[in-house]
């Protein structure tokens, strides 16, 4: 296993997003070799949507102009990868703003499509439940890729923490990428940012 799969893996086994000195901590890579791997995985990312963009709009986009307004490119348009939500107290709902996915799906009622690949954010009710309306939704649209969630540490929710994000990520066997307290912090956004683009 190369370091890249070892990095990739040690993402996807701790279902969260991870900076750099956590991933040599669990991987056992050296923190300089780990820096190293990311900013080539970045690089590769950005250089493969840059020539696709370019193969289909003619636009010739360079790697520094990938960075848009702080939010990657890849999040502002359409590169294959949609994006659903339910949020019912406004915490999902601003993750997703913070991310600058614009284009993403609310889900109101179940009833909505996504014909492409997607990520879904979530959060969780009832005692540990996953929203019927979710479920409802993960009904029809199996393109699921992994699944983000927003949950409370109060004390009378401790217990069932980000449940409906673990749930989903076990059920339709995706990684869950975040499982965030409210909105999350600056550096937990940053992290996801990070993670969704090594999907």
């Amino acid at each position: 296993m190369d370091e890249k799969e070892q990095i990739l893996k040690a993402m996807r086994d701790a279902g969260e997003p991870l900076n750099a000195g956590k991933i040599a901590e669990l991987t056992g890579l050296d923190r300089k070799a780990v820096d190293k791997a990311m900013d080539a995985m970045k690089k590769r990312r950005q250089h493969r949507f840059a020539c696709t963009l370019q193969m289909a709009t003619g636009i010739n986009l360079q790697a520094h102009q990938i960075l848009t307004d702080g939010v990657p490119f890849f999040l502002q348009g359409d590169h294959g990868m949609k994006y659903a939500y339910a949020s019912k107290t406004g915490h999902v709902e601003k993750i997703v703003q913070k991310l600058g996915l614009a284009d993403a799906i609310k889900i109101t009622d179940g009833t909505e499509t996504v014909e492409d690949d997607y990520i879904l954010f979530t959060y969780t009710t009832g005692k540990g439940k996953t929203p019927k309306q979710v479920e409802e939704f993960l009904s029809h649209n199996k393109n699921i890729q992994a699944v983000v969630g927003s949950g409370s540490r109060s004390k009378s929710h401790v217990d069932t923490f980000n449940f409906a994000a673990d749930n989903i990520g076990k059920q339709y066997n995706v990684p869950v990428l975040a499982r965030l307290d409210g909105t999350g912090t600056d550096e937990e956004i940053d992290l996801l940012k990070d993670a969704i683009e090594t999907l």
